[in-house]
């Protein structure tokens, strides 16, 4: 395989290099089958990692329960909430004492009853138990990657333990793709379009991603309905599946082959008016894409739940992992892609699950920066890949984006705005040729970050940064939701992502509950490609940096690449006339393949397998200009 690729030739499916960090689950689950007071029996009991143990603590957690009620009839309505019952209610409990039958338990009595409303009973029910282990004497550092048992459908889907003292994270924790499962894709069928069957038994069309409603029955598996959070199937002809939800709502997905009305999965249902400190929920799972060529895609699974409690909790740069920062993510996976000739129905994305940071305080270092997020996973696309004209032009639907999941703290945060979060919506997938696309998740970014009796990010919530050619001028624009002691904003600039410069000061509204809207101008940009950034700035000093705006000059010929740092997806603006070569490196100056396709002179680079890390973008034309940019992935 050559290393060196022409961008304008569109290419998929190439081996992508890199190392991605083992990760080991902490946590034991089981189901709970009945409850009897403090007594809970218990069936497919997973101690792999960790066992129940007497006077230890653990989680029980209802993790589904009877939410649609009689929303189940082939309709509109279908999948509508009628209550949201017990929903994600969540209690930590010391294990009194337990029984065994070889080795294994079956009877757990915890030290005091639960409170009322746990159901393991019904039909539509689902109730697990996790240990919560205690690191530390009483001080940890967590210096391996944790992951969560992926949810099965009975037990997982959650990393939850504690430290009495000081919590040093110098690994990821991450429950990314643990939550609900994404729906299967069809089997082969070809029908005509249909956008009014809403629920079925029937296989011919896409599975429902699953959410906080158990699918107790075939009639309420498949077809373009949601199921609460979980995404809509796609219906027939070749539609896709619908994005899943959980804080905000997951995207609706594209149409079909030919079809009008919309025959694509419906996005899950928000839940983020029922949320509390006792009640979580893992992100919704995307819909199954519709088939009849066995290339359809999968729905993405949500988001996971991660529950950490200590005292203090805090990042060191001596502990830091090599890439410089230290990750706390449970984000949603992508949908699957359909890419053929002709192609089907792709998947949606699962929404971003929970992260909560229970913890006195949060004190991060600002030699090892700590991200917290809950993304929602992207749609997944349609490429056609005979498009001769005529060829299925129309071709089958994308998948519709995941929601939002949730970041939470009750931590006040320690000087130096070092934690960051994010909760953004997944992008909806995109069909080519027609170049029609899914509708994303839903919410302003961030919208799923919560202080629960602290500030885990800006007081300040950035509705948007953007910045524009202007003449031989760059003109900066940006707006806020709300403000919350916001003294003032820099704009910064930087040519090469290391030093920066301040252009200019900007006073904030100090408190504000409206849209507040701000402009400025760089009268003397740089040439070629700058970065631009804002750096605000409480009343109490405290500093925070929103994303990247990267601007290339009119009478420049350097690329330009976006967002920064990327995490799914790098756009990269070529800014030259014809034909370039591009290669991607690492530090090493060891060559990265990745997947891409060219798209209106651009060129979009699939770079979720790539290793998180900073990278090198060289270019170069047949007329012999020539250069390189740095390149930053972070997921």
């Amino acid at each position: 395989m050559n290393l060196v690729k022409r961008l304008l030739l569109p290419t998929f499916g190439m081996v992508l290099m890199g190392h991605l960090q083992a990760q080991t689950p902490v946590n034991g689950y089981a189901r709970v089958s009945a409850i009897a007071g403090a007594t809970l029996t218990v069936t497919n009991v997973n101690e792999m990692y960790d066992t129940f143990e007497d006077g230890e603590e653990v989680i029980v957690m209802q993790v589904q329960d009877n939410v649609a009620g009689f929303n189940t009839a082939n309709n509109i309505s279908f999948g509508d909430i009628q209550s949201i019952a017990n929903a994600g209610v969540w209690v930590a409990a010391t294990i009194l004492s337990h029984t065994e039958v070889a080795t294994v338990p079956n009877s757990i009595t915890l030290s005091g009853t639960l409170p009322a409303g746990f159901n393991a009973a019904c039909a539509q029910c689902r109730v697990q138990i996790i240990t919560r282990p205690l690191f530390g004497a009483p001080n940890y550092t967590v210096s391996s990657a944790i992951s969560a048992v992926p949810w099965n459908g009975l037990v997982g889907g959650v990393i939850a333990f504690r430290v009495n003292g000081t919590l040093t994270i110098g690994a990821d924790v991450d429950a990314t793709g643990a939550g609900y499962r994404g729906g299967a894709v069809s089997t082969n069928f070809s029908g005509s379009c249909n956008s009014t069957l809403y629920t079925t038994n029937s296989t011919n069309y896409g599975e429902k991603g699953e959410g906080v409603h158990l699918m107790s029955t075939a009639t309420i598996r498949y077809g373009r309905g949601k199921l609460i959070n979980g995404g809509g199937g796609g219906n027939t002809n070749n539609a896709g599946g619908g994005g899943g939800a959980w804080v905000t709502t997951g995207g609706n997905a594209a149409g079909g082959y030919n079809c009008a009305p919309n025959a694509g999965g419906i996005g899950g249902l928000p839940l983020f008016a029922y949320a509390s400190l006792s009640r979580f929920y893992m992100g919704g799972g995307g819909g199954g894409g519709q088939q009849n060529n066995s290339v359809g895609g999968a729905g993405g699974n949500g988001g996971g739940i991660i529950i950490i409690k200590a005292n203090i909790l805090q990042t060191l740069p001596g502990s830091c992992p090599p890439a410089g920062f230290v990750r706390v993510v449970s984000s949603g996976n992508s949908g699957g892609n359909s890419i053929g000739a002709p192609p089907d129905g792709a998947g949606g994305g699962g929404a971003g699950g929970t992260v909560f940071l229970d913890v006195a305080t949060l004190d991060v270092d600002p030699g090892c920066p700590l991200v917290c997020a809950a993304n929602g996973g992207n749609g997944g696309s349609v490429l056609n890949t005979n498009p001769a004209p005529g060829n299925w032009v129309d071709t089958g639907g994308a998948g519709g984006g995941g929601g939002q999941g949730m970041v939470a703290c009750g931590a006040a945060v320690a000087p130096g705005g070092n934690a960051t979060t994010s909760t953004s919506s997944g992008v909806g997938g995109v069909a080519d040729p027609a170049n029609t696309r899914a509708n994303a998740g839903s919410g302003a970014p961030n919208t799923g970050v919560q202080g629960f009796g602290g500030q885990l990010t800006l007081p300040v919530q950035l509705l948007y940064f953007m910045a524009r050619l202007e003449g031989r001028m760059v003109e900066l624009n940006w707006a806020t939701l709300s403000e919350q002691d916001n003294r003032l904003f820099r704009v910064q600039r930087s040519a090469d992502l290391e030093q920066w410069t301040t252009l200019t000061e900007v006073p904030g509204a100090g408190f504000s509950s409206s849209m507040q809207r701000y402009s400025t101008v760089d009268p003397m940009p740089l040439p070629g490609v700058s970065y631009y950034r804002l750096e605000q700035e409480d009343a109490d000093g405290t500093l925070t940096w929103s994303d990247l705006a990267p601007i290339s000059m009119a009478f420049s010929s350097d690329p330009i690449a976006w967002p920064v740092p990327a995490d799914d997806v790098l756009t990269v603006e070529l800014g030259v006339e014809g034909s370039a070569f591009v290669t991607l490196t690492d530090l090493a100056g060891r060559v990265v393949e990745v997947p891409y396709r060219s798209i209106d002179g651009r060129l979009v680079f699939d770079t979720r397998k790539v290793a998180t890390g900073t990278y090198v973008l060289t270019w170069a034309t047949p007329a012999g200009k020539a250069g390189s940019q740095p390149i930053v992935v972070a997921h």
